[in-house]
């Protein structure tokens, strides 16, 4: 079953799904941890700058938020940054220097074929075609992703609107 969301930002759409995950959610064990998911699962948040969850149970490190940020958008994909800010990112590298599934390197850094990232061709394809269904960019490389690692990428990919 489809689960949808919307809601003005980002804490009010997670505490609403968190709920319903606790309730409803199917159990599942991947790589032997026990979790709980919806599959298929989609949100829409109204305000993307709100984006922040500030829940006291999260213990979230707001620095390291905005670290890593800056470090997905850069592209990068090596592991100094991050370890400065939090150690325990280490424990998910192959090789102590890179992580393998690192966001901002599979979205920003440029395809040299098309001297374009692929943040580049959603925002040229909604300039285009505002109503566009398919300014999407893709994190999931079946190429690298199925091979074993301790840095699989979660997350699929995104599609944006207007």
């Amino acid at each position: 079953m489809l689960h949808t969301y919307n809601g003005v930002n980002l804490q009010e759409v997670y505490k609403t799904m968190l709920f319903d995950l606790m309730s409803e959610g199917l159990a599942t064990a991947p790589r032997g941890m026990e979790t709980k998911e919806f599959i298929p699962c989609v949100f829409q948040i109204k305000n993307p700058l709100s984006r922040i969850i500030a829940l006291e149970s999260r213990k979230m490190n707001l620095f390291y938020a905005m670290v890593e940020t800056l470090w997905y958008l850069n592209g990068d994909d090596s592991l100094t940054p991050l370890t400065e800010y939090n150690k325990a990112m280490a424990n998910f590298s192959d090789d102590g220097i890179h992580l393998q599934g690192a966001y901002g390197a599979r979205l920003i850094k440029k395809d040299q074929t098309l001297d374009k990232s692929q943040f580049g061709l959603v925002y040229d394809k909604l300039s285009r075609d505002p109503s566009s269904r398919q300014a999407v960019a893709i994190i999931w490389d079946p190429w690298r992703d199925h091979l074993p690692t301790k840095d699989v990428p979660c997350t699929i990919g995104f599609i944006f609107t207007i």
